[in-house]
């Protein structure tokens, strides 16, 4: 009797290329995609609900809120005292090409070219509504010697700011006037948490309102994230980084067709910096919010930009989040960009 051989029919291997075909395209939402090229954040690509986020590995200017560094920070001078479980990154914010848009230069809807800024990007729909978050920036006032008054944990490259981190675990909080021998992340983390006020007004100027400016805290929202500025309407006005925002699905939308209003576009929403000094803290003719801009660096030696005192070189910028008992989705990542 013959042997008759059984071959499958082409409909499976049409199948099988069809089945091959739609793993390698499955929405990031599913498999958890990075975005691994700068130009691949304009659009979304292949099938269903496509979502991806900005690969931090590739854009170092891109952390993820899970990775914050672990600070028990104290809430008072005495080191005694009491001290608050937060998650904090302290960076130092250079016109270079680290801290480019992921997006591409001069990519970010409604920001100034070099205006200062931040993202937040995730796939994560529904976001716990107990964390908090805070970002904030502040002009340098670092006039000393920058191996004595830096203290970090990843210290900086040239044209690779956006890797740096200042060390912010000092158990002892600062409320003084800054000297030569202030150590920056230390004061920058309680400016940032309004435990420092600079040694208090001086001719009835508040240095905190000199040094500030604000990104995302009290009264920003995602359907508001360029209004809702703090208010002076004199020069002894105090401002400082707030309370910050409660409840994470109020900052971020999470929902890739999400539809564009102010600068929430798919799955990000934008926070520009703004400020109200001048100068090296000095205030405008006209009181009014100003944009916070940092000029390129243009490869300006590292000692130069962190000695800056004007605000228009370096920016400090400091990240926090906190509360709840579970950690932020690993999705939700915060891009910090000068466009």
């Amino acid at each position: 009797m013959a042997r008759t051989t059984i071959r499958p029919p082409r409909v499976v291997f049409a199948a099988l290329a069809a089945l091959a075909t739609l793993l390698i395209l499955l929405p990031g939402s599913t498999t958890g995609a990075y975005l691994t090229a700068a130009g691949s954040a304009r659009s979304s690509a292949g099938v269903g609900n496509w979502c991806s986020v900005p690969n931090p590995a590739v854009s170092k200017n891109v952390y993820r809120l899970s990775d914050f560094t672990a600070i028990s920070a104290p809430e008072s001078g005495d080191p005694r005292g009491p001290k608050a479980a937060v998650r904090m990154l302290v960076l130092a914010v250079v016109n270079d090409a680290s801290f480019a848009p992921v997006t591409g230069p001069d990519s970010v809807p409604g920001a100034a070219a070099d205006q200062l800024g931040v993202r937040l990007w995730s796939c994560t729909k529904d976001m716990s509504t107990v964390q908090s978050v805070r970002f904030t920036a502040w002009r340098g006032n670092y006039t000393g010697t920058p191996s004595t008054q830096f203290e970090w944990d990843v210290a900086p490259a040239t044209n690779a700011f956006a890797g740096a981190r200042l060390n912010a675990r000092s158990e002892t909080a600062l409320s003084q006037a800054t000297t030569r021998t202030t150590k920056a992340g230390t004061e920058l983390r309680d400016l940032h948490r309004k435990y420092n006020k600079l040694g208090g007004p001086v001719s009835n100027v508040d240095p905190v309102t000199m040094r500030y400016s604000w990104l995302l805290s009290t009264g920003r929202a995602k359907d508001a994230t360029s209004t809702a500025d703090p208010v002076c309407q004199v020069k002894s006005c105090h401002i400082d980084g707030a309370d910050g925002v409660r409840n994470l699905n109020t900052v971020f939308s999470g929902v890739e067709s999400a539809p564009t209003a102010n600068a929430v576009t798919g799955n990000s929403a934008t926070y520009l910096a703004e400020k109200y000094y001048v100068g090296s803290g000095v205030w405008p003719s006209t009181i009014a919010p100003q944009r916070t801009l940092i000029t390129p660096a243009n490869g300006a030696a590292t000692n130069t930009l962190l000695q800056d005192t004007t605000g228009s070189k370096i920016q400090y910028v400091v990240l926090e989040w906190w509360g709840g008992t579970t950690q932020p989705p690993a999705d939700l990542e915060v891009e910090v960009f000068v466009n």
